[in-house]
């Protein structure tokens, strides 16, 4: 059974939320849970919560198991990919990281990653200097969402800079 223990740390502007230091602060608005100007920090712990679940409890059937708890997820694969066939007996992978309880998926969406080295000058800036921020946005889920045509704010900042230039 594999999942990830890390998260997303994000947070809106107007906090001064500390990830390394402060814990999540919830609301509760009726039936659902909310973190307070910040990400929940949930993604995939339901994974873990499963396996540790099963490996703890006496009512639960199941063969014998290994639990592959990766971290670095958000960030580049860095655990699954300090991974080598040594680490693992198993021939079975079951990945529970979906959106969904009870759902898991065959297959992924995939990754890679290219590390590139070049020299570099540096000069110094010159010009008009602007901070532009996108804001506002709905957010959500690339894998899963993407159905949902939403803005996406780094394609948004893209196309403003783009034209930009252009003008």
């Amino acid at each position: 059974i594999q999942g990830h223990m890390d998260m997303v740390c994000e947070k809106d502007a107007s906090s001064n939320h500390n990830f390394l230091k402060d814990p999540i602060k919830f609301v509760v608005k009726g039936e659902m849970l909310y973190a307070d100007k910040t990400t929940l920090g949930g993604d995939d712990g339901i994974a873990v919560a499963y396996a540790l679940t099963v490996l703890d409890s006496k009512d639960i059937p199941h063969p014998p198991l290994e639990v592959l708890i990766t971290t670095e997820e958000e960030t580049g694969m860095g655990g699954a990919m300090a991974l080598t066939d040594e680490h693992l007996q198993g021939t079975r992978l079951l990945n529970i990281d979906s959106e969904e309880e009870g759902v898991f998926l065959v297959s992924c969406a995939g990754g890679s990653n290219i590390n590139i080295f070049f020299d570099i000058k540096k000069e110094a800036a010159k010009g008009t200097f602007l901070k532009i921020t996108v804001g506002g946005l709905l957010g959500g889920h690339s894998g899963i969402e993407i159905n949902k045509q939403r803005a996406n704010s780094i394609k948004l900042l893209g196309r403003i800079l783009y034209n930009i230039k252009q003008n």
